[in-house]
């Protein structure tokens, strides 16, 4: 019980102090939650051992983690001839200075790349190993969604009465946007549309009733639906006052597809079961009513603002103008990469003049583009194709094996296809904050679905 008891308040530290430290962006705060993440993971599997049903897809998320982490590690080393380096090191020695060539550009910058990609395949397994029952994992959904509107109520308010503060600080940039509990806009816009799925999801639960009594009927000592839908609506208001484009297109995209999934699934068991007890033809009409309002609301709120920032701003194609110059790049380094972390330093080299000269750009603003041009086209598509094909594989077994459960299988596709959708035109998996939010959402997901229980 102490084990599990340190798992847990581990796992729940790791996140806070990311979250209160603008995403886990600075060195510190992002190797402390490395740390007490791995104390999670240990505890955790020495607590209760591999989940049966889990087992795969554990095996398989450390076989990427160990994969991705041993090249990164291979591109920083360094090389005994010029030949097997990135050809920026010959520039380098013809400038006199002595240097050992490698593969990455940036090899110091590299292997610390490796710190987020640590925490996110660490927050993944151990959510699998923590949360291994359909309580617990409804139970971390509920408490997680009630978390994140008390995090957008917390960043209304800031926004409406101290809009040149951002948490705990000053406001650098982006003034007029809510970003907390980030510093950019865009992170925060994903990182809410997250949220929004999962309130989606613990609302679409409790409204029919698929969970103890203790979870469904009462939560906060309130009717649970009830609570969850105003929880939802914070949450939607928190996401359009970001005015992040990409952001509301992704959000309204995943939590749509959602809300429509889950509407259509209550009409069918209302027909069904008219006169059963499962789920009377009201109470269907009422989550349709209910889900079709939220739907309506928050797609207003968010293209509403998106579209005033749009009059006022214009469309502004310079990321898209980046990402085709990024293209050279790649082509130059298709089959070794630059390295993580080296866009900032290798780009410049390959900035059209199209682009314009204004601003660094430290990342792409494309997570596939730079993560090619990072790790090389064989090794990114590699696990490209590797991650989405296991959890594709996972949920879809899980939507045709868990009937009453489908409501939070939906909700991990509806978080993949945000930050899928999102990923083309920012880098908010790149941030911890929200990478760790995703990984979180997607094990929860797998284990309703990999569960034994067929219903």
């Amino acid at each position: 019980m102490k084990l599990k008891f340190t798992a847990v308040c581990c796992f729940i530290l790791s996140f806070a102090l990311v979250l209160f430290s603008d995403g886990g962006v600075y060195p510190l705060s992002l190797s402390l939650a490395v740390l007490l993440m791995a104390v999670s993971v240990v505890c955790a599997g020495f607590r209760g051992g591999l989940h049966p049903g889990t087992t795969g897809l554990f095996v398989a998320a450390l076989f990427l983690w160990f994969a991705l982490t041993g090249w990164i590690v291979i591109q920083a080393m360094p090389l005994p001839a010029d030949g097997l380096g990135n050809p920026a090191w010959a520039v380098v020695r013809e400038a006199g200075i002595s240097v050992s060539p490698s593969i990455a550009v940036v090899p110091g910058d590299a292997v610390f790349a490796i710190l987020p990609i640590n925490l996110s395949f660490m927050t993944f397994l151990a959510s699998l190993l923590l949360f291994r029952t359909d309580q617990q994992v409804q139970r971390a959904l509920q408490i997680w969604g009630t978390c994140g509107a008390a995090f957008a109520m917390f960043a209304i308010l800031q926004a409406i009465f101290f809009p040149t503060a951002l948490m705990f600080g000053a406001k650098q940039s982006y003034f007029g946007s809510l970003t907390a509990p980030f510093v950019n806009r865009n992170t925060a816009a994903t990182f809410y549309g997250l949220m929004l799925a999962s309130l989606i999801v613990s609302y679409a639960m409790a409204a029919a009733r698929n969970g103890p009594a203790s979870q469904v009927q009462i939560w906060l000592g309130l009717p649970a639906k009830w609570v969850f839908a105003s929880m939802a609506l914070i949450v939607a208001i928190a996401l359009a006052l970001t005015q992040s484009r990409g952001g509301a297109l992704a959000a309204t995209a995943g939590c749509g597809v959602l809300a429509v999934v889950l509407v259509v699934q209550a009409w069918g068991r209302a027909r069904r079961h008219r006169y059963g007890r499962d789920l009377t033809r009201w109470r269907a009409v009422l989550l349709i009513v209910a889900a079709g309002a939220l739907v309506v609301v928050a797609g207003s709120f968010l293209f509403g603002r998106a579209a005033i920032r749009t009059e006022r701003q214009g469309l502004d194609d310079t990321r898209l103008c980046v990402a085709r110059s990024v293209l050279p790049a790649i082509a130059d380094n298709w089959g070794a990469g630059t390295g993580p972390s080296s866009f900032r330093y290798y780009f410049p080299a390959y900035r059209s003049a199209e682009c314009g000269l204004q601003g660094t750009w430290y990342r792409a603003h494309n997570f596939y583009v730079e993560t090619i041009l990072a790790l090389g086209s064989i090794a990114a598509l590699f696990a490209f194709v590797f991650a989405y094909g296991v959890i594709i594989m996972v949920l879809l077994t899980g939507l045709r094996r868990r009937r009453r459960k489908k409501p939070l299988i939906w909700g991990g596709i509806a978080a993949l296809v945000i930050a899928t959708i999102h990923s083309f035109t920012d880098f908010s998996l790149q941030i911890p904050g929200f990478s760790m939010q995703l990984a979180f959402l997607i094990a929860a997901s797998s284990t309703i679905s990999t569960n034994n229980r067929l219903t």
